[in-house]
């Protein structure tokens, strides 16, 4: 199985990233949690959200940026993680985008969101910039996906944060957002190796490699176009590795 990468902050592409939205004003001088959750408010509250526009553009932050300030359409989820990903990354914070998916292979839908790595928790958490939502245990602990599913399945208490919205719009809470949308969308997880500036390029060839976590037991059903070159697994334990 491929290792999991992350790339230097001192990549060209992502110091254009850093420089460009004047990422150390967003982040300002606190703490990294602060930090984290000021890049989520701001790709949140800077980039509308539509699920349903797959914007021509390239996979990279200015890029999807720009598209949205000269076309005023928002952009879809995996955008807006991969917008995201790369302000973490030109920060020096370790940070990966997935796409989570539902069993039914008739269900189209599925939810992109970040699993970013805090050095302060020495663990990953959960970072949803489409619902600038992110989730902690009855304690205040903040929670990982992993962490997130394990206890919709065990029913253990889940804590959304207050200021999940979407769009600024519409009020998100634990029960549509967590115990209905998010919970159909938690059976198996797709990632790609490498976190870097533009992934997923429309136009340039990028020789990444996607890896499925999947439950045992389960088979994808996808289209062959799809599922080849994936590298398919049942350990949690190497997909959610801690970066090196």
């Amino acid at each position: 199985l491929p290792h999991f990468t992350y790339q230097s902050a001192t990549d060209p592409s992502l110091v254009q990233v850093k420089n460009y939205f004047k990422l150390d004003s967003v982040v300002g001088t606190g703490d990294e949690l602060s930090k984290i959750f000021k890049l989520l408010h701001f790709v949140h509250d800077n980039i509308a959200h539509d699920g349903g526009n797959y914007a021509l553009c390239e996979f990279d932050a200015i890029d999807i940026y720009n598209y949205h300030k000269a076309t005023k359409k928002g952009v879809n989820c995996r955008h807006l993680a991969i917008t995201l990903n790369e302000m973490y990354l030109a920060m020096g914070i370790p940070s990966r985008y997935i796409t989570c998916m539902p069993k039914n292979p008739e269900d189209s839908d599925c939810h992109v969101i970040n699993s970013v790595y805090s050095s302060q928790l020495e663990k990953w958490i959960w970072i949803d910039p489409t619902n600038n939502a992110y989730v902690k245990d009855e304690k205040g602990n903040l929670l990982s996906i992993a962490e997130v599913r394990d206890r919709l399945i065990h029913n253990k208490p889940l804590v959304l944060n207050e200021d999940a919205n979407w769009n600024n719009q519409e009020k998100q809470t634990k029960e549509t957002y967590l115990e209905n949308y998010m919970a159909k969308n938690l059976y198996w997880f797709l990632c790609i190796d490498e976190s870097k500036f533009n992934p997923e390029s429309r136009y340039r060839e990028t020789y990444g490699k996607y890896i499925a976590l999947v439950p045992e037991g389960f088979v994808l059903n996808l289209p062959e176009n799809i599922i080849k070159g994936q590298y398919i697994t049942n350990d949690p334990n190497y997909f959610w590795q801690l970066p090196k």
